[in-house]
């Protein structure tokens, strides 16, 4: 059912439906201004390297990629209805890459999409040469079926601590060979 769905970098003319998109799927967070929250960090990760360098530094981050997943078969008609990323944070920069903010649109879920994205942003952290994938989803009950794919793949809870109105913060890692050699679980 993913005839027309591809995955290319996050852009510029990708940008605001992408915020849209992200917005969407994570309206409960609402900071005001936190350079964490999908949308700043999609801003962030298109801008020139000078001016990203220095906020990603801000919140200790050396490096911010976004991918997406577009609907359509023609540019001008392309919808953003998926988006994922990756980052490294400079505490573990030697041996993790980190997954950034995922999600697909919920018209679209049930088509694979999400699995294609979290595919695409597997390969790009193992191209990396890291050791671990790491990530950090919540007991927010829209993260569920997120998590069951999380455990399948060998991703594991290293860390756990409280979060926003009542909602825990759950740390996940899995180490990049587990992740090689259970890939085919997202095709």
């Amino acid at each position: 059912m993913m005839t027309n769905i591809t995955i290319e970098p996050l852009s510029k003319e990708t940008l605001d439906d992408a915020v849209r998109a992200a917005e969407k799927v994570f309206p409960y967070e609402d900071t005001l201004f936190n350079l964490t929250k999908p949308g700043y960090a999609f801003h962030v990760s298109l801008m020139s390297k000078v001016v990203k360098k220095c906020l990603t530094r801000l919140v200790g981050i050396t490096s911010l990629n976004y991918f997406v997943a577009l609907d359509g078969t023609e540019q001008e008609n392309k919808r953003v209805v998926g988006f994922s990323g990756i980052y490294i944070y400079n505490k573990d920069e030697k041996e993790a890459v980190w997954g950034a903010w995922s999600g697909v649109d919920s018209g679209y879920r049930d088509r694979g999409i999400g699995k294609m994205l979290f595919r695409n942003t597997l390969e790009k952290g193992i191209e990396t040469g890291k050791e671990y994938f790491r990530l950090y989803t919540t007991t927010h009950p829209n993260e569920d079926r997120a998590k069951e794919i999380y455990k399948k793949l060998g991703f594991q809870q290293f860390k756990e601590e409280d979060g926003k109105n009542g909602v825990r913060i759950l740390y996940m890692q899995a180490k990049m060979e587990d992740l090689k050699r259970n890939m085919h679980l997202l095709e």
